[in-house]
């Protein structure tokens, strides 16, 4: 009889000690595919934000793409002023636009990636189109960070994109007229990664 409870109580223990590992293993993949939920519902909150700022792009070039600049810009360059007509551009020029009002981090970024691709896009192939209020600002931001492309310096380009306080990329060519116009998104570089690769190939020969 003894020997009988025994085996009862050691047959309760092992399916009690069986119940527990099931309900562990049960709870871990309860804590497992909530956190898969949670990495989906990430990715899917990403990919809405993707898909936001790809089409906010499209919106902005099929807006500002093939809006012709007036040839009588001014520009300074060095203390000098010209025209944006006399700087005879004749083959396309990739032009990056940027404010001393837009953010540092946003500024900085662009400047790390020209000098990424400067030699993909040629730098006699880049200009630089800066806004500042004093020519001198310009000259001491080219010092500081010890920048080598030319700057010229336009407080009005005569674009209202201008006014999301963002830097941009666009192409120019010998008519004036603004080209795959680009914004560029920090958090998205395999975005900026594509836009470059698509204009060495369209307008640079770079393969």
């Amino acid at each position: 009889m003894k020997s009988l409870s025994f085996s009862i109580i050691l047959l309760l223990l092992l399916l009690n000690s069986f119940l527990a590992i099931r309900v562990r293993v049960r709870n871990n993949e309860a804590k497992n595919l909530k956190y898969e939920v949670y990495n989906l519902n990430e990715k899917i909150v990403q990919l809405d934000i993707f898909n936001y700022l790809l089409l906010d792009g499209i919106t902005k070039n099929l807006e500002y793409n093939f809006v012709k600049l007036d040839k009588n810009l001014e520009l300074q360059n060095k203390g000098d002023s010209l025209l944006l007509s006399e700087l005879n551009i004749i083959r396309p020029k990739l032009v990056l636009r940027y404010s001393e009002l837009n953010c540092n981090v946003c500024v900085d970024s662009q400047f790390e990636t020209l000098n990424r691709v400067t030699k993909q896009i040629g730098e006699e192939n880049i200009l630089i189109f800066g806004s500042y209020s004093k020519l001198d600002d310009l000259n001491r931001f080219k010092r500081i960070n010890n920048i080598h492309l030319e700057i010229y310096n336009l407080k009005n380009i005569g674009l209202s994109i201008d006014d999301e306080n963002i830097p941009y990329y666009f192409v120019l060519d010998s008519s004036l007229v603004v080209k795959d116009l680009f914004i560029p998104k920090d958090e998205y570089p395999d975005l900026t990664k594509s836009f470059f690769e698509l204009i060495s190939k369209k307008y640079f020969l770079i393969k």
